[in-house]
C-alpha cells in the first residue's frame, strides 16, 4: 500500500519511460528534422522536374572553369579557323550573340524560368533569350537558319537537355574562331547538383563538316547571394572587341 501523495515504484517507472521517450522525441527531431530539409532541398521540384529556376554564373572556383579542350578539326573546319580575323568577325560588332557556346561562356548571368510546356533561358549578354518548348517530339522542319538554331527540350531525372539544329554557318567560339556550319547539331545537358546549389553543363558539338569527331565542352554554374541580372543594351554604334 501507499500512503497519499507518495508515487508508487510502477507509476515512477512508467513516469521515467515517458520522459526518456519524450527526450529521445525531440532528440530525433533535432536530428532528423534537418537531415529531411537537406534531403529534400535535393529533390527535384514538386512536379517531378529539377529546379533549376533563379540566377546562375559560371564557377571560377575550385578548378570549375570551362572545359579548354580544343576540336579534332576537318580539313575544312582547320580551313574556317585560320581564315578567322577576331577584330572583322566577331558576330558581336553587329550586337549579334554568335553561338549559344558564347551565351553561356560570357562572364556574365543567366536567369532560368521553368514553366509546364518550356523551359526560358534569358541571358544578360546581349539581352538574348531562348524559350526551349518542352511539349515537342521532334524538330520541326522548313524552319530558317539561325546562329542559335531551334532548340526543343526535355528532362531526364536531375538533368534539362536541349537539343538543338538548324544552325547557321558562324563561329562557336569568337576568341579562337572555332567554327560551327549548317550540319552542326549541339546537345546541352544542365544537371543540377545533388544539394542545388550548382549544376553542371555539358554541351555536345557534333559538326561532320567541321569536326572529325564530336566536340564535347563543361562548366559548372552556380547561384551567389546577391548576384541580379542587368540590361546589357547592346549600341551598334559603340559595338567594340572591348565591350565584350
Amino acid at each position: 500500500m501507499t500512503t497519499r501523495g507518495t508515487a508508487s515504484p510502477l507509476r515512477l517507472g512508467l513516469a521515467r519511460q515517458i520522459d526518456l521517450m519524450r527526450g529521445f522525441g525531440r532528440c530525433l527531431r533535432r536530428v532528423l528534422i534537418p537531415v529531411a530539409i537537406l534531403w529534400c532541398s535535393a529533390l527535384p521540384a514538386a512536379n517531378g522536374v529539377p529546379d533549376l529556376s533563379g540566377i546562375w554564373i559560371g564557377s571560377r572556383d575550385g578548378g570549375q572553369e570551362r572545359d579548354t579542350r580544343t576540336p579534332d578539326y576537318t580539313a575544312a573546319g582547320r580551313q574556317i579557323l585560320e581564315g578567322y580575323d577576331l577584330f572583322v568577325d566577331d558576330p558581336g560588332y553587329s550586337c549579334s550573340p554568335a553561338s549559344i557556346s558564347r551565351l553561356w561562356d560570357n562572364p556574365t548571368p543567366t536567369e532560368i524560368v521553368q514553366y509546364d510546356d518550356r523551359v526560358v533561358l534569358i541571358h544578360e549578354y546581349l539581352d538574348f533569350e531562348r524559350s526551349i518548348p518542352l511539349d515537342q517530339q521532334g524538330h520541326a522542319s522548313g524552319l530558317p537558319a539561325r546562329q542559335v538554331g531551334h532548340s526543343i527540350g526535355r528532362y531526364e531525372g536531375s538533368t534539362l537537355i536541349i537539343d538543338t539544329i538548324g544552325y547557321s554557318s558562324g563561329y562557336i567560339s569568337t576568341i579562337t574562331g572555332i567554327p560551327q556550319t549548317e550540319s552542326l547539331h549541339t546537345v546541352e545537358r544542365l544537371t543540377l547538383s545533388s544539394d542545388g546549389n550548382s549544376f553542371v553543363l555539358e554541351i555536345t558539338n557534333d559538326d561532320p563538316v567541321a569536326f572529325a569527331s564530336p566536340w564535347v565542352t563543361t562548366r559548372t554554374y552556380v547561384q551567389r547571394p546577391g548576384l541580379t541580372r542587368l540590361p546589357f543594351d547592346c549600341v551598334l554604334e559603340d559595338a567594340s572587341y572591348e565591350e565584350f
